[in-house]
């Protein structure tokens, strides 16, 4: 059983070895904590509260020492999901046997996860999905990023649709780009200077008719769109345009540090459509 949550971080359970093993990734360290399922005493859901009253959760591993190691370094919403995983992971611990490992996420199970290289490009690519929610399926490639920033292509918000630049506006902008980027399974630690974001007033016609384009620097978001970037993303939208109704045409691209994200609110798992993101993906990142 492996389960992905934030800092980058991976939870594997091996049945074999008895062991659970936590691996936390910043972008400076790894560290690597090697759990004996001997010494777990339970899987429990832990509550917070959040700045607004309402309810966060989050796993957390109680040992019989007494000791604690959460799964998460923040708390989200989703009670149910995270109780199912913590039944889930328990009842693996339990196990005396499994066939196949299962793998999970902090904000749903991971259905699928394939990986590959294309014309010298690794990729990944993963489909999460929530009990009372949309799949997501992500592609990622770790290269083509932005070093110290971040440029988000999401369906547009509004006409000229602009991020305001101070006041309760702009939190109330940055709250909503926020849980935007909670929808999509995206960790906000990993696009810097998000409270600062700004959005660009001159993208290309192609592609402002359908997305907002929101970063961290706009000098920087708009170097990395450059022509050949832009003609791959307005060929995507010309064969795929967006439906009202239709989740899967809604492509994000999200580009950060570590490299570049496609993100879909839909489940996306056929080898066809897989390959034709794929595509998508190297043209953008070579």
């Amino acid at each position: 059983m492996i389960l992905l949550f934030s800092e980058r971080s991976i939870c594997t359970l091996d049945q074999d070895m008895r062991q659970l093993t936590l691996t936390r990734t910043r972008i400076w360290r790894t560290t690597v904590q090697e759990i004996p399922f001997n010494d777990i005493q339970a899987i429990v859901v832990e509550r917070s509260r959040d700045s607004d009253g309402g309810s966060t959760y989050r796993l957390v591993i109680v040992l019989k020492s007494g000791d604690q190691a959460p799964l998460s370094g923040y708390f989200t919403s989703g009670r149910r999901g995270y109780q199912k995983q913590a039944q889930q992971m328990t009842d693996f611990i339990n196990q005396t046997y499994t066939a196949q490992p299962v793998q999970a996420s902090l904000d749903g199970t991971i259905r699928v996860s394939k990986e590959g290289t294309t014309d010298g490009v690794p990729w990944t690519l993963e489909i999460l999905s929530v009990d009372d929610g949309v799949p997501t399926t992500r592609w990622f490639a770790a290269r083509g990023g932005l070093p110290g920033h971040f440029l988000l292509l999401m369906p547009a918000v509004g006409p000229n649709a602009a991020m305001p630049m101070q006041g309760v506006l702009a939190s109330v902008a940055r709250f909503a780009y926020r849980q935007y980027l909670r929808l999509l399974r995206l960790d906000v630690e990993e696009l810097p200077g998000l409270e600062h974001a700004v959005t660009l007033s001159n993208l290309d016609e192609r592609l402002s008719a359908h997305y907002t384009a929101l970063t961290s620097d706009a000098l920087a978001g708009e170097a990395w769109l450059t022509p050949r970037r832009v003609d791959a993303i307005a060929g995507w939208l010309a064969q795929h345009p967006f439906r009202q109704r239709d989740a899967s045409e809604h492509l994000v691209v999200v580009v950060a540090p570590r490299g570049v994200w496609l993100i879909f609110q839909a489940d996306i798992h056929e080898d066809v459509y897989v390959q034709e993101i794929t595509r998508l993906g190297v043209s953008l990142v070579r």
